[in-house]
């Protein structure tokens, strides 16, 4: 070890003396290079930053590098993540050079990227009390960056409110801020700063972009619709603004203007298999259903194991009423994913169509089981049975679903059920628990029992919980 200790310093002075030897009879550009490239890189490849610092120290007096070069030299350190040698080097060019402001902007950027992060902070509000105009945007970028490193999404997201009230041009800002307003759910005020920047940057796509999602998270759709619209307008190349207006237009039954956005995105870009499912989606809401397969297909021949275009697929089947090849699609999805309360339940369905109710008895209960405590698998198993003549077993499957859920559904099921017993005194107490919990739910009685309409307590207990 002590050998080691050594050699670094005989080599580090045999080192030395060669450069300032060679400063004598070379340019001193060049001579810097060497010092700098040869020290530090000598001594760094051995993880000896004590030894490249006292080095690079030694350069300096003796091979006079100046802090032009000096200060090249420290962004390449920090370039290449070397966080404590850039530090130290920052702090033997301070020595030389203390009012040099760039200087400690380097110090701000090599303290970030060695997660001294309170340091940085307190050097930049040090700078900010007599900064330019330019450096206050350095500086406010620079804050955004070490608070969004910190996942402090507020102050993030106050500094580069801030950035951009000041250069609203600025288009790295406008990237960067959506991180901030999404995970602070800044919504409101960045509907308000986005149409400031537009007064004042009516052409940035970005801008417009970052509007739409604050307004449909307001839901404004309507208005989010046209932003991302303006976006891929002024940008035509800007494939995600395509996306979300599509998105916007899907959510909100707009499907033949959804089908439109994917289209003129299919322009641009090569479609993926997300967007082609999206397609067939709106194909398929549209009754469509010979082009809603072919896009699911297209959208299955890039992406085979996505089970959500097998479980569409069966969808289009089942409204053709083709209820085994809906059921054979209902299996893919399935057997890709086997979490999913819905392709259960989807797949019992198909299976009483097809005549075998024992396999619907099978799924329904599957369903149950990935999704024990959400009532809608529990009412729709106990349902089959009901509809089977069953009423008793799906009093039975009700009772059973108490036990890990509850809800207005449940009750209102059992209500029914008990109604089409003749047990009147029971359904009537559930029927209460079920309009006390969800009033507008109640319609589902009479889609089940329409004679219960013309029930004089039946109306009476209705109209008590509506005006209750």
């Amino acid at each position: 070890m002590k050998n080691n200790s050594l050699n670094s310093k005989l080599n580090l002075t045999k080192l030395v003396n060669e450069l300032t030897i060679m400063s004598q009879n070379v340019k001193v550009d060049s001579v810097e290079e060497t010092a700098f490239t040869q020290i530090i890189s000598r001594f760094h490849q051995d993880d000896n930053i004590e030894q490249a610092i006292a080095g690079f120290e030694e350069a300096i007096y003796k091979n006079r590098l100046t802090i032009a070069f000096m200060k090249k030299k420290i962004s390449q350190l920090i370039e290449n993540k070397i966080a404590d040698l850039a530090i130290e080097t920052i702090s033997l060019a301070t020595q030389l050079a203390p009012h040099d402001r760039e200087l400690h902007f380097l110090m701000i950027q090599a303290c970030r990227l060695n997660e001294d992060y309170s340091r940085a902070l307190d050097i930049l509000d040090t700078l900010k009390a007599d900064a330019t105009p330019r450096e206050v945007i350095l500086i406010l970028n620079e804050e955004a960056a070490i608070y969004k490193l910190m996942q402090n999404a507020e102050s993030t997201f106050v500094s580069l409110r801030r950035l951009l009230t000041i250069d609203p041009h600025n288009e790295d800002a406008l990237r960067e801020i959506w991180w901030s307003i999404e995970m602070s759910k800044n919504y409101k005020e960045s509907l308000k700063l986005h149409k400031i920047v537009i007064e004042k940057n009516p052409y940035s796509a970005r801008a417009w972009y970052n509007l739409a999602h604050a307004e449909y998270y307001l839901h404004q759709y309507e208005n989010a619709i046209r932003s991302f619209e303006y976006a891929y307008i002024i940008d035509p190349k800007f494939e995600l603004a395509y996306r979300y207006c599509a998105e916007v237009c899907t959510l909100t039954g707009r499907f033949e203007q959804a089908l439109k956005c994917y289209y003129d995105l299919m322009e641009h870009a090569v479609a993926d298999a997300e967007a082609l499912k999206s397609i067939g989606y709106c194909y398929e809401k549209t009754s469509n259903l010979i082009k809603a397969r072919k896009y699911y297909l297209l959208a299955r021949n890039l992406d085979p194991v996505d089970d959500e275009i097998y479980y569409n697929l069966g969808n289009t089947y089942k409204a053709d009423g083709q209820w085994q090849l809906a059921a054979n699609y209902y299996e893919r999805a399935v057997s890709l994913q086997d979490r999913n309360e819905d392709y259960f339940v989807a797949l019992a369905e198909a299976y009483i169509h097809c005549g075998e109710n024992h396999k619907a008895d099978l799924f329904f209960r599957r369903a149950t089981e990935v999704c024990p405590e959400m009532p809608a698998p529990w009412v729709r198993y106990a349902e089959f049975y009901f509809k089977g003549g069953k009423s008793e077993k799906a009093l039975e499957i009700l009772l059973e679903a108490e036990e890990t859920t509850a809800g207005a559904e449940i009750y209102y099921c059992r209500a029914i059920i008990l109604f089409s017993l003749n047990e009147k005194f029971d359904a009537m107490e559930n029927l209460g628990e079920a309009l006390q919990i969800d009033f507008d739910m109640h319609k589902i009685l009479f889609d089940y029992l329409p004679a219960l309409k013309e029930d004089r307590e039946i109306k009476a207990i209705i109209k008590y919980y509506e005006f209750g």
